[in-house]
């Protein structure tokens, strides 16, 4: 069991470090071992499995993913928290790297895990969640699974069956290119500080794509640019050649007078594999 994870740990760590969460990074610290060990468990972390941890805070996931994993990559931009990180968790198999996850080459790292499982694992600061799941959703070499702690309400909107109303670039990518599960629920109370909401944990497992996530994903935002505005008239924006773009709206039988989030996901896959072929 992680020693990292309890309130009277992080107090005392961050007091011996004269350390605060820092606001501006999102900061709020798992205070809670057995929810640890539960998202270490259910994540099917282990002996063969690369972990590539984004956010790894005061240490609390890290230290369970150290015990179980092959090998642990650990990113963390705040640099108070590196010094710590290195004197309170031991073990070969852990790299602790201090820079932005967001400036990472990330298909450059997984290059060098082209044999192994690779699981990405973070508890995600809520202003950034949609930026580092696009991030990763669009990775040439596909992460076996994604799971990543979030804002509840966030979470089991993108874990569910999508609604128009609901729909979002972010949403229709992630299930798009993977099979979404929750695997548990975690109280605010289970952090320090306290954040306002609970917190959602899901698992993003790759399925296979006829098209790559990259160009759906480009598709995405080219639909999505301007809600108020038909399908017809964001294609015609990006393509410039109305004529052509109805023909295939109508090949694929959509009303050009639709707006994206009222299309379905093989709608618009269809859409673009006909728009590639006529473009071509």
């Amino acid at each position: 069991m992680g020693q990292i994870a309890s309130l009277k740990m992080t107090d005392a760590l961050l007091r011996l470090h004269s350390l605060n969460a820092k606001q501006s990074y999102g900061q709020n610290f798992i205070i809670n071992s057995q929810v640890v060990e539960d998202i270490v468990r259910l994540s099917n972390v282990d002996k063969n499995t690369i972990v590539i941890e984004i956010g790894a805070g005061l240490g609390a996931l890290t230290e369970e993913l150290v015990s179980s994993a092959k090998h642990v990559i650990a990113y963390e931009i705040d640099g108070d928290l590196i010094p710590l990180l290195k004197e309170n968790i031991n073990g070969s198999n852990l790299e602790i790297i201090n820079a932005d996850f967001m400036r990472v080459n990330l298909d450059a790292l997984l290059a060098k895990f082209s044999r192994d499982k690779i699981i990405v694992m973070s508890n995600l600061p809520y202003y950034i969640t949609s930026d580092i799941l696009i991030k990763l959703f669009k990775v040439k070499r596909p992460i076996d699974s994604v799971v990543v702690m979030l804002q509840k309400e966030v979470g089991i909107k993108l874990a569910k069956p999508l609604e128009d109303k609901e729909k979002n670039e972010l949403s229709m990518l992630a299930q798009f290119c993977s099979d979404i599960k929750v695997l548990k629920y975690v109280s605010k109370n289970d952090f320090l500080p306290r954040p306002k909401v609970d917190s959602v944990v899901l698992q993003f497992t790759t399925k296979a794509t006829k098209i790559s996530t990259e160009e759906f994903a480009t598709f995405l935002k080219i639909i999505y640019k301007n809600r108020r505005k038909t399908i017809l008239n964001n294609l015609v924006e990006y393509y410039a050649d109305k004529d052509r773009i109805l023909r295939v709206l109508n090949s694929c039988q959509i009303n050009s007078t639709e707006r994206a989030e009222k299309l379905n996901q093989n709608q618009i896959t269809k859409l673009l594999v006909s728009i590639k072929k006529e473009m071509a």
